[in-house]
């Protein structure tokens, strides 16, 4: 009955539908073009900083599969709770998640921080390259971490019904904040500004490379963090969005209180 056109279908259920799925499928298209771009600028540089770019994402991203993985289960007992009105359960859950996600995000950010000098050796047997992972760990284990507030914070927006403010603030934070600073730090930035960090060797050239970069992806999940933890740290009203999960739901609303517990 699953592949069956449903009986049931109204104008009112596809726009619930669409109100949802349009966001989260922009917020993919923006970040994964967020990322190619990215790439591009990587590509205007010698072959060795494109091969410890796609190199620190790749391994970046494996990393991330963790922090989806605590996205969807967050999502997925937030809204468990909504539906039955447990104010308490869903406090508990945003603290554990939180917790637990930025916990995890440290100790990533740990293995970076202690493991600079190594990360590198890991895919490549080119000194280059072990040079230019060794200026980026510190950034990467940084990202990590405000990953994790971006995605705790989009799993909770989502299920609220702010996705809109999710992706939104993605396209903020990637499209005006993150692609200019990795522009400029990359390209315009003085180098010399830079003497000091991690492997990093200043050269008469404009622009700190590589490394100016990933200062751009770290400026614009920042960004994108920044907002969606504000949204969240904002929403009061939790017996509403438990009356208005249950309506959507089709569910009864009248079996829950005025303060939206059962």
């Amino acid at each position: 009955r699953v592949f069956t056109f449903p009986t049931g279908f109204t104008v009112t259920r596809m726009h619930q539908f669409m109100s949802l799925n349009l966001p989260m499928t922009l917020q993919e298209i923006v970040e994964k073009l967020f990322l190619q771009i990215t790439a591009l600028f990587a590509a205007r540089l010698q072959p060795q900083a494109l091969a410890t770019h796609n190199a620190m994402l790749t391994g970046f991203m494996f990393l991330c599969s963790a922090m989806i993985g605590c996205q969807a289960a967050t999502q997925t007992r937030l809204a468990h709770h909504l539906y039955q009105g447990d104010r308490e359960g869903i406090a508990v859950l945003l603290r554990f998640s939180f917790r637990f996600m930025l916990g995890w995000s440290f100790i990533v950010l740990a293995f970076y921080a202690t493991l600079q000098d190594h990360v590198g050796m890991i895919f490549s047997v080119n000194p280059i390259v072990w040079d230019l992972s060794g200026q980026l760990s510190l950034l990467c284990g940084s990202c990590y971490a405000v990953i994790a507030v971006f995605m705790w914070s989009g799993a909770v927006l989502n299920v609220v019904g702010c996705s809109s403010w999710f992706a939104g603030s993605y396209v903020v934070g990637t499209a005006f904040v993150g692609l200019p600073v990795a522009w400029y730090c990359g390209f315009r930035l003085s180098s010399a500004d830079l003497v000091g960090w991690p492997y990093f060797h200043p050269d008469e050239g404009p622009g700190a490379g590589l490394l100016g970069i990933w200062l751009g992806l770290l400026a614009g999940y920042s960004c994108t963090a920044a907002l969606t933890f504000w949204r969240v740290a904002r929403i009061s009203d939790w017996g509403d969005r438990c009356k208005s999960a249950r309506r959507l739901a089709g569910a009864r609303v009248d079996l829950l209180g005025a303060d939206g517990t059962q």
